[in-house]
């Protein structure tokens, strides 16, 4: 067991269990915000590293999201942790959608934020993302 901590508290976790766990921020309470942060968890397959982790879900994005397209992959440096940033756009129902990823892996687990916009309002938003990462001290 370890002790599990989340915003409204903590409790005992078993060693076997696995946090797949979301957080979901907004602008703001409405049906449609212009854009939000996913903060999701994941665990690797056995061996898989940070370069192994990103190519899979680089070869699977194509085929859930409709005219996926990659504009960017880079390394990045956040507190002591090196990740990856990846900027993609793809096609949603309200038109064409773009995403911009931070991935970290540590211990056999993932930690990504994904910041989604309207492409048409892209410009607008575009260092929420990036300003929220600077403030954010990893721990996992």
């Amino acid at each position: 067991m370890s002790l599990y901590h989340i915003n409204e508290g903590t409790f005992d976790l078993p060693d076997e269990w696995s946090d797949r766990s979301m957080n979901i921020f907004t602008p703001d309470e409405s049906e449609n915000p212009e854009w939000n942060i996913v903060i999701s968890r994941d665990k690797l397959k056995e061996g898989e590293n940070l370069a192994d982790y990103i190519s899979e879900q680089l070869e699977e994005m194509p085929k859930a999201l409709p005219r996926f397209q990659l504009l960017s992959e880079e390394e990045v440096q956040v507190n002591d942790f090196t990740g990856n940033k990846i900027i993609s756009t793809w096609m949603g129902e309200g038109g064409t959608i773009r995403q911009k990823q931070y991935v970290f892996v540590k211990n056999g687990k993932s930690l990504v934020f994904t910041f989604t916009v309207l492409e048409r309002l892209h410009l607008k938003y575009e260092n929420i993302l990036d300003e929220f990462i600077e403030t954010y001290n990893l721990r996992f």
